[in-house]
């Protein structure tokens, strides 16, 4: 199985504050489903189908950055570094 990473991580703050660090779709799939406050809207609900289109060999990684970022915007995490 090959490692699908983005060229530069995504570091954001939870709702409590944590640090947190994705390098790619398959820990961005991880983090939507796990972390996100509230798991809703339609940018939520494009980058899991996203990650998990990139995982099953279906798309490309470098669309998952992006949509992962828009649902971060989305459900009002802020971004450190990106």
């Amino acid at each position: 199985m090959s490692q699908h990473l983005w060229p530069t991580p995504i570091q954001f703050e939870t709702s409590d504050g944590y640090a947190y660090s994705v390098n790619g779709p398959r820990e961005a799939l991880e983090a939507l489903v796990s972390i996100f406050p509230d798991k809703f809207g339609s940018r939520y609900d494009e980058a899991v189908q996203a990650c998990k289109a990139v995982l099953e060999g279906q798309a490309a990684t470098d669309t998952t950055r992006s949509k992962f970022l828009s649902s971060l915007n989305e459900n009002g995490l802020r971004v450190i570094d990106a």
